[in-house]
């Protein structure tokens, strides 16, 4: 990732990397009443860690939507086997009629900032135009290992 880029009294970064202590359920929540549709949140792990989907399967990259029949809200137990959670977004871009996902391209980038020691909140601009921080907000929450993450346990 690139350095920070001064913004005024803040910093405009790519990525935010948060070093967990060990495996945690991670809560990712959008914030305001719009929906995001046109971007997504990334969590990523390195090689030998692990991002466990309601599923059974594990990752190590999970895409979360924001999308109108969905809760607004995710959890996923992360395991970063001694190294860092990374955070971005992502975003379409459209070259020769074809569709892709980007992240870190044009003015794409986050503003972090800190809630408390487990909360931080993300305000994140596309690729496209002038740099937006209204583009996707989120907040992510670091919750205890062992707190319900599966869709069966949160929503009985």
């Amino acid at each position: 990732m690139g350095k920070p880029i001064p913004y005024g009294e803040e910093e405009i970064v790519q990525g935010d990397r948060w070093d967990l202590g060990g495996s945690a359920v991670v809560e990712v929540r959008f914030l305001g009443d719009e929906i995001f549709e046109q971007q997504s949140v990334r969590l990523s792990v390195r090689k030998s860690g692990n991002i466990s989907l309601s599923d059974g399967s594990t990752t190590k990259v999970v895409a979360i939507h924001d999308e109108s029949n969905l809760p607004r809200f995710a959890r996923h137990w992360v395991d970063p086997k001694r190294d860092s959670l990374l955070v971005y977004n992502s975003y379409p871009v459209s070259r020769g009629g074809q569709q892709f996902e980007e992240s870190w391209t044009g003015n794409a980038g986050m503003i972090v900032t800190p809630v408390s020691d487990f909360v931080r909140r993300y305000e994140c601009s596309d690729g496209n135009g002038p740099f937006d921080r209204t583009n996707l907000l989120f907040e992510i929450e670091i919750l205890s290992s062992d707190t319900p993450w599966l869709p069966a346990e949160i929503y009985k």
